[in-house]
């Protein structure tokens, strides 16, 4: 099967020919403007490729080091119209686990994320047997895809895939496209979170060589290297010769060895020194503007922040992966519009989802959250499996009675389908949680009641009845 792939694919890059040394409309950035408002500069020649800017790479490592931590599940609903867990493993879910003969799930998340957060979309290449199943998927670079506007609804025609010296023509269903957004300018694409920010990545990265560059010379700035003068009436100069034998002389010295010249010169340093320049907050300011464009908190992937904390660190992180968890709902919407009714054993209403019950991150959350359920159980507020149903776990035997409220030495009470109020009964005759069916404000009003119940017997001991 891999090997007929293969061959397919091969086969495929003997079409339409580019002239020598053309490329994608795209370049490596996958941005087609090259200017941004204020500037005539090209940006984004300067800022080359995006993913190549430690920052940005920082957060893209973090984001596949987590992104798979949820697991992919596909939820289908019940005769209740609720969506459950689909059991055993999803065709779906099989799929995008292992995409392909060359490399797994992880490494097709890694290449989407890089893709939509560089340029706002995200392409993949379907692969099918001979049968016409869907079989595999494989990435493919935003720089290399460009849909074409037209087909019979006047809305996307193909896409062309340059790979090469070749332009392969490539008709709608055999690309899935994932967007970020909408691009105004270009309808048929996403739009990018790193475009606008193209300074703020040249940025960070002049930061970046001059500190590198300080830090090779030995600490030598860029100097000015003059004539000294030796008396006030006469002046001492360089000759063209005199002059590149000094410049090289001096880039050529190593940084630990003391340079002699052979002739009287004066040196100073122009510009700022580092200290002047405030290097540490001038790597800070782009870094914030790329980490806020990637939805990362600096805290989170470990860059240097002014807030960092113990407790601020576990917020951070919970902040970041709700981001990613936005990420993973837009890919898996996308993903059930356009590949759900493609694999086998799909139904209508089937949904590619994610179980976030072990993902680290969420943690500090789930025992929140765990925490407000068990005193809404005993408020009370819900029965024991309602509360469990916001948890994700099942219901369990005798979890439909609902506990009298705390401190009123009550009895567990059930509500019957006439809605009657019976004390010290449940359903399963011993002391549990519950209301049955009935809604949050039924469930209210058979508080109230039994809680009035309990105030007049009170009443009555008072009075000497």
């Amino acid at each position: 099967m891999a090997l007929r792939i293969r061959e397919r694919l091969g086969a495929g890059l003997k079409a339409l020919s580019l002239p020598r040394g053309a490329s994608s409309v795209y370049g490596s950035t996958g941005l087609t403007w090259t200017t941004l408002p204020g500037t005539t500069y090209d940006w984004k020649t300067q800022a080359g490729d995006l993913w190549d800017n430690s920052v940005v790479r920082i957060n893209l490592k973090w984001k596949e080091d987590t992104f798979g931590e949820a697991r992919l599940v596909v939820r289908r609903p019940d005769a209740e119209g609720k969506l459950q867990i689909v059991t055993p493993e999803h065709p779906l879910v099989t799929l995008l686990k292992h995409p392909n003969p060359w490399y797994r799930g992880r490494e097709l998340m890694a290449g989407t994320n890089l893709s939509l957060d560089v340029d706002g979309n995200a392409y993949w290449l379907r692969l099918f047997a001979e049968s016409g199943k869907l079989v595999g998927l494989h990435y493919l670079p935003h720089f290399q895809v460009e849909p074409v506007a037209g087909g019979p609804d006047g809305w996307l025609s193909h896409y062309w895939w340059y790979l090469g010296g070749y332009r392969v023509k490539l008709e709608t269903w055999q690309v899935v496209h994932l967007r970020d957004g909408l691009d105004p300018r270009r309808p048929l694409t996403g739009l990018s979170r790193l475009g606008a920010l193209l300074r703020e990545v040249c940025e960070s990265n002049e930061a970046a060589t001059y500190s590198a560059s300080l830090l090779k010379s030995g600490g030598l700035l860029r100097l000015l290297i003059s004539p000294k003068q030796l008396a006030e009436d006469k002046r001492y100069t360089f000759s063209a010769d005199q002059a590149k034998a000094l410049k090289r002389l001096w880039r050529e010295s190593d940084a630990a060895e003391p340079l002699v010249p052979t002739i009287p010169i004066e040196v100073s340093t122009p510009g700022y020194s580092p200290e002047q320049m405030a290097l540490d907050k001038i790597r800070r300011i782009p870094t914030d503007f790329i980490c806020a464009a990637q939805g990362v908190d600096p805290m989170a992937v470990g860059l240097p922040s002014d807030n960092k904390t113990y407790s601020n660190l576990s917020e951070a992180l919970r902040a970041t992966y709700e981001n990613v968890m936005q990420r993973q709902a837009m890919i898996d919407e996308q993903i059930t519009d356009v590949l759900m009714d493609q694999v086998l054993f799909s139904r209508p209403g089937d949904e590619l989802g994610r179980d976030y019950s072990n993902v680290r991150a969420l943690q500090e959350d789930m025992d929140k959250l765990y925490q407000r359920q068990t005193a809404a159980v005993g408020g009370p507020w819900l029965t024991p499996n309602e509360a469990r149903a916001k948890v994700g776990l099942p219901e369990m035997p005798g979890g439909d009675a609902l506990y009298p409220p705390r401190g009123s030495g009550g009895t567990p009470v059930d509500a019957d389908r006439d809605g009657a109020i019976q004390e010290g009964k449940t359903e399963t005759g011993g002391r549990g949680p519950g209301v049955g069916d009935a809604s949050l404000a039924r469930a209210r009003e058979i508080i109230a009641a039994v809680w009035k119940k309990s105030m007049g017997r009170v009443g009555d001991g008072a009075s000497g009845r």
